[in-house]
């Protein structure tokens, strides 16, 4: 989730700022703010998957299913957070320059209730031992259906209880606790560099090498201010931000550098020819807007306040 396209653009026009982060010993002396929203997504959908196959694998097939969904709803909350005590671990062996002063910040996590699929009758939250219907709902599962779709949604308790077992603090997001340019943020989520983290360290649970990207000298390579970049950011779209029609990385970089800003490209007469294609009016169609209301619905000022971070 995040700035679409963003990290394929950086890898292409300005892939030196994406650098190898290298051992967490380079981190002793630094405050490390870790985005947990991000992994706990991850490792939620993992558990699940990983816990109702070893349901499947021990049913013989021939009796009904025994199936205890307190216990299950448990084993799916174990193993979600392992990768965070694993990484909590990692962080506390390191004690260089008296260690990590790091902080695991369990923001809000993507609210499917607003979703309009996960009103779909056949979507079931498996973490709701309270639904009357899923038990009955993963006898079937076990037994070959697949017509039900089982989604994690954490509750307040649940996400107050792991923040009990990592004793650490809760806030909207992690970027809210930077203060200063030596402040790193742990987080696959590109809305923190879009946020203006000093220096995000990505992929560090995942497959590939990790890196880190220093907001500073981001903006410097890409030869953008700090208000360009968030222009840049909401031309890429932005959270629920809808995006402009024939505009991708590549011209949303042109736009700014030859515009300098989003108001003046909003009242520019390119942005004017844009919403003539076939495209373009399909989704002021869609949304049964006239431009001038689109314009002031989706890339309105609000947009840039929220992303706004002051980077010394």
């Amino acid at each position: 989730m995040g700035i679409n396209g963003l990290i394929v653009y950086l890898n292409k026009k300005v892939p030196e700022v994406i650098r190898p982060l290298g051992s967490l010993d380079s981190l002793g002396g630094k405050r490390l703010f870790i985005d947990c929203s991000m992994i706990l997504r991850r490792s939620l959908h993992a558990s699940i998957r990983t816990v109702l196959e070893r349901l499947k694998f021990s049913h013989s097939g021939g009796s009904e299913p025994f199936v205890n969904v307190k216990l299950l709803r448990d084993d799916i909350m174990k193993y979600s957070v392992n990768p965070l005590l694993v990484l909590n671990k990692s962080l506390k062996e390191v004690d260089v320059k008296g260690g990590i002063d790091s902080t695991f910040v369990i923001g809000p996590l993507e609210n499917n209730e607003t979703n309009s699929k996960f009103k779909d009758l056949l979507y079931t939250n498996i973490l709701d031992v309270k639904d009357k219907e899923l038990l009955r709902r993963i006898r079937e599962y076990l037994k070959g259906s697949t017509i039900y779709t089982f989604y994690p949604l954490l509750s307040h308790t649940d996400i107050n209880d792991i923040a009990n077992t990592l004793m650490n603090n809760y806030a909207k997001k992690c970027v809210e606790f930077c203060d200063s340019v030596d402040d790193f943020v742990l987080s696959d989520d590109t809305n923190a560099i879009a946020y203006g983290a000093p220096n995000v360290i990505r992929d560090y649970l995942g497959s590939k090498e990790p890196s880190v990207i220093n907001h500073v000298e981001m903006l410097k390579a890409l030869n953008m201010t700090r208000d360009q970049f968030i222009d840049f950011c909401i031309l890429l779209g932005y959270k629920a931000n809808v995006r402009i029609p024939e505009i991708g990385p590549e011209r949303a970089y042109n736009i700014i550098k030859r515009y300098k800003s989003l108001e003046k490209f909003l009242e520019s007469d390119l942005y004017q020819q844009l919403f003539k294609t076939k495209k373009a009016t399909d989704l002021l169609s869609k949304y049964g807007m006239e431009l001038g209301e689109f314009t002031n619905k989706f890339f309105n000022p609000e947009f840039r306040q929220e992303l706004i971070k002051n980077v010394n």
